[in-house]
């Protein structure tokens, strides 16, 4: 259950800091929501700064999109935990499969070269469907720096 909360537009606030997790994750507050096993209404009076969670409710956040659980409640240190990068924070067997791929199409043009590789071993590992999606990025990564369209 959630404490009651004003809300507070400071940049320092749980609210705040939520929606920029969210929006490093590229997680919708419905993804989260599923992720953590909780309702969307929930995460929307978090964000809204109506209520904030628990602490169970923040150990599971920063587990599911590997946040360093003292940025989350207090805003000290970094977002991320040391070893948890933006490739362990989707949870994908929520995805949608055109959400999932305008997704691998952002991370694709933001990540370095290390990312990358990650991200090649593990699609073809985990999920094989995507071969052709990962011989176009390689085509276009030959082909220079352009954007995916």
């Amino acid at each position: 259950m959630s404490t009651d909360k004003t809300q507070n537009s400071d940049n320092n606030s749980f609210n705040t800091r939520l929606v920029k997790l969210l929006s490093a994750c590229k997680l919708s507050q419905l993804s989260l929501a599923k992720a953590i096993g909780i309702s969307q209404s929930i995460i929307s009076e978090w964000i809204s700064g109506k209520k904030n969670p628990r602490l169970p409710a923040l150990e599971s956040i920063a587990k599911e999109t590997g946040a360093n659980l003292n940025w989350l409640i207090l805003g000290e240190g970094p977002m991320f935990r040391e070893g948890a990068g933006i490739e362990k924070t989707i949870p994908t067997e929520n995805l949608p499969k055109e959400q999932f791929k305008r997704w691998l199409d952002e991370f694709w043009l933001e990540a370095d070269p290390d990312q990358r590789t990650w991200l090649k071993v593990e699609l073809r590992e985990k999920i094989p469907k995507f071969a052709d999606w990962l011989k176009k990025m390689d085509e276009r990564q030959e082909g220079g720096s352009r954007q995916v369209g």
